[in-house]
């Protein structure tokens, strides 16, 4: 992949990290004053959510080192779409 299609794909891997950390939240803040059932809820919330945010962080992780190692050899700056 060359390497400004890899920083339009990191942009993606970033958007969907952040997009499922506000839909964490969200579902957070939709309990308030939380009962014991709540906090079930709560750490339910959180057991779906980190995983996939962990992953995508991941991802992206390895992404920024590829872009970086490709950016590195080619002695050049390079820009995508978005980064």
């Amino acid at each position: 992949m060359i390497t400004k299609l890899k920083l339009d794909r990191l942009a993606i891997l970033r958007d969907e990290k952040a997009r499922l950390q506000v839909i964490k939240q969200e579902l957070i803040f939709s309990i308030f004053n939380p009962t014991k059932e709540e906090k079930q809820q709560i750490a339910d919330v959180e057991a779906e959510f980190n995983p996939q945010i962990s992953a995508a962080g991941s991802k992206a992780g390895d992404l920024e080192v590829e872009i970086k190692k490709e950016v590195i050899a080619k002695k050049e700056t390079v820009k995508g779409k978005r980064l």
